[in-house]
This record gives C-alpha cells, sequence and structure tokens, in this order.
C-alpha cells in the first residue's frame, strides 16, 4: 500500500482534469490511474469494509469495473465539458424504479467513486477521482480506507423460502389485473413477484455475482452495495440504452419461452415463442412504444435484428435493436426519462399501469426493475434491473416478472417467473433444498 501511495504521489503533476457539471454545482475534478497487478476483483470487493461498493460487466465485452468509495451521490445524470484522458471519470449506480425512497431502497444511488479499477485481458488499472483543492491529503485517506488484498467467501446453504406473494395469492392478482384490462384502457401491466431466502449466515452477494460469471450467459453483471447492510446484484439480458458519443441504442425485449435441452427444442421453443398471439400482442406495445419515443430523441434511426430471439441461460425472448443519432439538444438525462419505464417492465398506458402496481404488488421495486448502469464524457450504459436481487444480511430477495395482456393465464405467468429466477437459484441452492413457506400478505395491501 505504501508503494500505491508514492506512485499516486508522483502520478499528481500529470493528473487530468474534468469539468462536471450536476444539478447543484460545477466540478473541477483531478484523475490519476496506474498499473496494478492481476488481481481477483471479487475477492477484492469482499476485503472492503465501506459503502458504496460496485461491479459492472456488460455482456459481450472483456472489460470488468470495480468501483470504491462515493464523493457524492446525485439524483440525475451529470454532463462533462471536457474529455480529457484515455480513462475517463465513470459515475455508477442505480435509481428507483419509481424514483422514491423505500424502505429498503434509496430513491438513487448514482454516484462518482473515490476509486475505479478497470481490468481486461492484458491490464489491471487503478484510478483516484480527486475533488478536494489538496490533493495529497486526498490521496492519503481514500487510500487509507482502501483494502488492497483478497478475500474468499463461501455461499452457505439457504434453510427457508418465502414467496410472496403465494400461488394463490398471484393468481387472484394476475385475474385482478386481466379484469382491468378488459373494462379499461389499461392494455398490459408488468407485475413482479419476490422469492425470499434465508440463510444460516450473511450472504455475500459478491461471491454470488463470481458463480453468476461464470453461467449467466448474454447478460450484464452487475452488484451495488449501497449500505453496510444491502447489496443489489443481478444478470440482466435487457439494455435500457446505450450511448457512445451521438449514437443511441436501445432494444424491445419482451416475450419469453424457456431454454430447451439441446438445440433442437431450443428451435422449437423459439418458433412457438415467434407464432404465440399473446408473447407477440405483448411483444408489440413495446416495440410501438421504443419505435415512438425514439423519434423524439433521433434525427434518424434504422431497425435492427427485427424480432430475433436473445438466448439467456435458462430463457429465451424476442428482441429488436434500434439505432439512432441523437439529435443535439438530447442529453442523457432526457433519453432516461423518456424511456424508463418501458412498457416491458411497467405496461401501458405507462400511468394506468404504474397505479394498478402499486395498489397490488406486495414488495417495493426499488432498483428492480429500474435503470443501473454506468456513464463517461463519451459513453453512457443503462440496462434494466431484472433478474435481479436484494441482500439483507442473511436474507435474499430475488425478483421476476411477467407482461399481463388479454390471454395470460396465472398459471403460466408463474412459470415465467420461475424460469427467470432460475439461475440465481442454481447459484445458491448447493446441497440442501430450502424448507418452504408462505407469506401470509393480503392481495391488497
Amino acid at each position: 500500500m505504501k508503494d500505491l501511495f508514492q506512485r499516486a504521489l508522483d502520478a499528481l503533476p500529470n493528473a487530468s482534469t474534468h469539468t462536471i457539471n450536476t444539478q447543484t454545482r460545477r466540478l473541477q475534478t483531478k484523475r490519476i490511474s496506474l498499473s496494478l497487478p492481476d488481481i481477483n476483483l471479487f475477492s477484492l470487493l469482499r476485503a472492503q469494509s465501506q459503502t458504496p461498493l460496485g461491479f459492472w460487466k456488460e455482456k459481450d465485452s472483456n472489460e470488468s469495473y470495480v468501483f470504491v468509495g462515493a464523493h457524492f451521490y446525485l439524483e440525475s445524470l451529470p454532463s462533462f465539458e471536457t474529455q480529457d484522458s484515455h480513462l475517463p471519470p465513470i459515475f455508477f449506480g442505480a435509481f428507483s424504479f419509481d424514483q422514491k425512497k423505500s424502505k429498503s431502497f434509496p430513491k438513487s444511488c448514482f454516484f462518482l467513486p473515490q476509486i475505479e479499477i478497470f481490468q481486461n485481458e492484458e491490464e489491471t488499472i487503478i484510478s483516484l477521482n480527486l475533488i478536494s483543492t489538496d490533493a495529497k491529503l486526498e490521496v492519503e485517506q481514500i487510500l487509507r480506507n482502501f483494502e488492497f488484498n483478497e478475500k474468499t467467501a463461501k455461499i452457505s446453504n439457504p434453510k427457508r423460502k418465502i414467496e410472496t406473494p403465494s400461488q394463490s395469492q398471484w393468481d387472484k392478482m394476475v385475474r385482478h389485473a386481466l379484469d382491468i384490462i378488459l373494462t379499461t384502457p389499461l392494455q398490459k401491466v408488468v407485475l413482479a413477484r419476490e422469492l425470499l431466502y434465508e440463510f444460516e449466515e450473511d450472504v455475500c452477494g459478491f461471491s454470488i455475482i463470481e458463480k453468476l460469471s461464470g453461467t449467466a450467459s448474454n447478460s450484464t453483471l452487475f452488484a451495488l452495495k449501497f449500505s453496510e447492510k444491502s447489496t443489489f446484484i443481478g444478470a440482466t439480458p435487457e439494455i435500457l440504452f446505450q450511448r457512445n458519443k451521438n449514437l443511441l441504442q436501445t432494444v424491445a425485449l419482451a416475450g419469453t419461452t424457456p431454454r430447451g435441452k439441446n438445440p433442437t427444442e431450443d428451435k422449437h421453443l423459439q418458433n412457438r415463442l415467434r407464432n404465440d398471439p399473446k408473447e407477440l400482442h405483448e411483444f408489440d406495445f413495446v416495440k410501438r412504444d421504443i419505435l415512438s419515443k425514439i423519434k423524439h430523441l433521433c434525427e434518424a434511426s434504422t431497425l435492427q435484428n427485427a424480432n430475433s430471439i436473445l438466448q439467456t441461460s435458462h430463457v429465451q425472448h424476442l428482441f429488436f435493436e434500434v439505432w439512432g443519432n441523437l439529435k443535439k439538444t438530447t442529453s442523457d438525462q432526457s433519453i432516461l426519462e423518456l424511456i424508463h419505464p418501458t412498457p416491458a417492465m411497467c405496461g401501458t398506458p405507462t400511468d394506468l399501469a404504474k397505479k394498478l402496481i402499486k395498489e397490488i404488488e406486495t414488495f417495493d421495486r426499488g432498483f428492480y426493475a429500474a435503470p443501473i448502469g454506468i456513464l463517461t464524457p463519451k459513453k453512457a450504459s443503462f440496462y434494466v434491473g431484472i433478474r435481479s436481487a436484494l441482500i439483507e444480511k442473511k436474507h435474499l430477495r430475488l425478483f421476476a416478472g411477467c407482461g399481463i395482456v388479454k390471454g395470460s393465464t396465472p398459471e403460466n405467468e408463474w412459470i415465467e417467473t420461475e424460469n427467470k429466477m432460475r439461475q440465481f437459484e442454481i447459484c445458491i441452492q448447493n446441497t440442501k433444498q430450502a424448507t418452504s413457506a408462505t407469506a401470509n400478505a393480503s392481495l391488497m395491501n
């Protein structure tokens, strides 16, 4: 650590400078970057005692990021005036689904890290973001709290699981939603449920993400330890939006079928998905919404991979991509506000779907189904926080949802959510089966 501290001090004269605009201030920052020996990033995260902590690895990328400590938190996306550096500052974090604080989640946890660690197959680089006028003192303070070592942790077996809502309550929820769809302008609503696992010992979210990194295909891995007791983790397949300079990408993803036991079975299930009226109906809402919104954000757009299939470890989805050249007046914050929540995560019309979700869902969504991602001067990359879980000490809460439209059945939607949770359950159920239980929550609380 002494060597790292001295190297950081030696690098200060060559620090890159950046100007960042937030809602409340204009901030001048300095940034230094140093090479590190190869290290297991998950072990490094387990060794840290401070919060927030973050991990980020996008699908189809060999680049991983670790974020340690926060200078400040934001409730909206910042903008940058400078792009001075090969490795620019990165903001990381998540926003809640409905932009409200709940019992388990803050309204947002989007921050400028004190420390970033970048790793790919060739190198590992640590960067320090500095905001004070006394850079030497700040380097000392930041590195004093940083643990540059590795720590292992095993995942114990769960001893109990509780389904919220129970399957009978879920049946009532879905049927109630279908009644609303038949008698009001509501066309689709996305309902979610929670599966609580209780363990003998505290659960380490970074250990679960480490296991998922070897099993979760076509997914972006994330972990956000936003307090001493709480960590939000996931392996999401769904892009909310990506911006590379002025090029915008977003996707429509909806409709679900399980993976088969072999390629032939996969193909059979894909064909059935492509020809299922209910699944196509659900997908159409998402597709039309994306195509409508892209017109407000972009000068021109192109459609790619129309009605393709996206495979993850345990399910398959209908999807397509839209690319567009952003209008000069379009900010990252305006993209986020217009696109979230999508019909794939909420429903349509949005206001009616939100109202029904608030009335009948039995838990606070928090960061589930909400934007999570990174932001740099040149790039914004936000995904939807699905295939996710909240860890609170000895408790792990899995979340999964599905779109309810005309033609939905409670039984099929329950099975769909089980399929979506399966990749997590495989990671946490090692040798013993957890004892099942049902929650006593009432339907409309």
